[in-house]
């Protein structure tokens, strides 16, 4: 799908939780912008970013634009599936070690 498509895609159905992979576009820094789009207008999708390696400048900017979790493909299945649970419950799923990036980055 095309950054354009997935925004519109989601804005039509409204969906509850959007997984928005890190790499759809093939450019990086695309997806922030596309997770900037989404947030507005989609407003009640929570969304979780789904992330080839814990990189700690897109785990951070991806937390402070609003996604309710920042997912890196290496976890288990499993845990992936506990985290959608748990954000689409309203809870915001994030590890000790991405919350410690958080809190010393600039703000």
């Amino acid at each position: 799908m095309s950054p354009h498509s997935i925004v519109k895609a989601a804005q039509t159905t409204q969906p509850d939780v959007a997984i928005l992979s890190h790499n759809v576009s093939g450019l990086p820094e695309k997806e922030l912008e596309i997770l900037k789009e989404l947030i507005v207008v989609a407003l009640k999708t929570r969304v979780i970013m789904l992330l080839d390696d814990e990189n700690s400048d897109v785990v951070v900017s991806a937390l402070k634009l609003g996604a309710c979790c920042v997912f890196c493909r290496s976890h288990p299945l499993e845990m992936l599936i506990r985290c959608v649970k748990q954000v689409h419950a309203g809870q915001v799923w994030i590890s000790a070690v991405q919350l410690g990036l958080l809190l010393v980055a600039d703000p």
